[in-house]
């Protein structure tokens, strides 16, 4: 039992990957969702062409943007991210 309650404590110590982010994202929004250069984002097309919609990034003074409303869980999974490629 001591096991199981110290791996889901180490677990809740953990961030997240950029791989369960992105699947957390495109399961919430139905979408694609892509990390890249600091961005969580998805690519669309429509009548004026294609284009690309940013959901999170974090700025070069350790802010997050985000450019979508979500629900708590996942801001505090992208936060968690984001702290942890910071700590780095």
């Amino acid at each position: 039992m001591r096991v199981k309650k110290m791996s889901k404590e180490l677990e809740a110590l953990t961030p997240p990957t950029e791989e369960e982010v992105c699947e957390a994202l495109s399961e919430y929004l139905n979408r694609k969702v892509t990390y890249y250069n600091r961005s969580f984002y998805y690519q669309f097309r429509n009548e004026l062409g294609d284009g690309s919609s940013y959901i999170a990034t974090l700025q070069y003074d350790n802010t997050i943007d985000f450019e979508h409303a979500l629900p708590l869980n996942i801001v505090k999974m992208i936060v968690k991210f984001y702290e942890g490629i910071e700590s780095k």
